[in-house]
């Protein structure tokens, strides 16, 4: 499934690309996080508690946001979950961040989902609820980084 959004973000990038890379922030756009640990300074070890239909499924893997930080450069953030039965997701984003003004930052995403088992069935018959959830997500973490802002 490809991914592709932009926003804008009331922030500066260094306060976005500060937020890509906290874990708190992590957490609250996605509560569904069960366990969350830092393996390296952009690398995280994570289990999130989903739910494909009515099946609960505990999946656990990686989190990294890699790239340069220096101006106008993109950054690669990965996500990579795997649970029982072969279920498992496999999100790959390339972010740009252009800073507009000194309090305005226009966040680009394009990337990938990939899901398998169970999740892979569900997430191609909901295609569109999950795309949905997905850009909510973003915009959760759009609010949220301006909060902080």
């Amino acid at each position: 499934m490809e991914l592709r959004g932009n926003r804008d973000i009331a922030a500066s990038r260094g306060q976005v690309i500060r937020a890509l890379r906290d874990p708190e922030m992590i957490r609250a756009i996605l509560p569904e996080i069960v366990a969350f640990t830092p393996t390296g300074p952009e690398s995280y070890d994570l289990a999130l508690q989903v739910k494909a239909g009515p099946v609960p499924i505990r999946l656990s893997g990686n989190y990294r946001l890699t790239g340069p930080a220096e101006k106008g450069a993109p950054l690669h953030l990965a996500l990579e979950l795997n649970g029982p039965l072969g279920a498992s997701v496999a999100i790959t984003l390339t972010l740009g961040i252009k800073q507009q003004s000194p309090y305005l930052t226009h966040f680009v995403h394009r990337g990938a989902l990939v899901a398998g088992g169970i999740l892979g069935k569900f997430a191609e018959e909901q295609k569109a609820r999950v795309e949905a959830a997905l850009n909510r997500r973003l915009d959760d973490f759009a609010r949220q980084v301006e909060r902080a802002a």
